[in-house]
């Protein structure tokens, strides 16, 4: 009963950041310093905050995400429970080049 719990949570955090401008259907390109640096299918290239990195270690480059980038949190939507990490941009393409190549938002 417990987990039921868990993933209603996990679901309505993730639908009210969907809403508030999150980007999904980015794929994760590549993992690197123990999970310090990750790169998306966008270009954009993003780093884990330390406490969250046990996590992000893990990840694989054919996991998906979603990006809140005014919140500063990627969510790996492939494991299940999904995993959530807060991350800062290092660099790459802007959230226009995202809109633009998914004709989405």
């Amino acid at each position: 009963m417990r987990w039921y719990v868990l993933l209603a949570a996990a679901l309505i955090f993730t639908a009210a950041h969907l809403a508030h401008g999150c980007d999904s259907g980015l794929y994760l390109r590549s993992v690197s310093g123990q999970g310090e640096i990750v790169s998306l299918d966008d270009g954009s290239t993003w780093r884990v905050l330390k406490v969250h990195r046990v996590h992000s270690r893990q990840w694989l480059p054919t996991d998906k995400v979603t990006l809140c980038e005014d919140d500063g949190i990627m969510i790996n939507t492939t494991p299940r429970p999904e995993e959530r990490v807060e991350v800062n941009r290092l660099g790459g393409h802007s959230r226009e080049y995202g809109r633009n190549r998914r004709g989405r938002r």
